[in-house]
């Protein structure tokens, strides 16, 4: 996802979005991104690929694990691939899934 589509996301163009709590775990999502509403810890951040995004840069992730990451933070997964699974510890993020058609074409 380019910055422009972020953009797109964050301003609600041409996409679903749903509220992630540390009430709830959340499996089998299609999230292109993240925008952390309250500071959030997460326990479980994996990607379509099964990747942990927790793990480490050098192993594919994005070295969150025991990190509260900040309100206005916009976390994506890497190579193209969507979040599939959310669980907080502490917080809440808006998952944010693009509809899958050209938004450019009804500017």
């Amino acid at each position: 996802m380019n910055v422009g589509q972020q953009l797109d996301a964050i301003i609600g163009r041409g996409q679903t979005m749903q509220m992630v709590t540390s009430a709830a775990a959340v499996t089998g999502a299609t999230f292109e991104v993240l925008v952390v509403n309250v500071a959030a810890t997460f326990t479980t951040l994996t990607d379509s690929s099964g990747q942990n995004m927790l793990s480490a840069a050098s192993s594919g992730g994005h070295n969150l694990s025991g990190v509260s990451v900040a309100a206005g933070m916009i976390i994506s997964a890497n190579a193209g691939r969507t979040i599939a699974a959310v669980t907080l510890s502490a917080g809440s993020v808006m998952g944010i899934t693009m509809q899958r058609e050209n938004l450019t074409t009804a500017v």
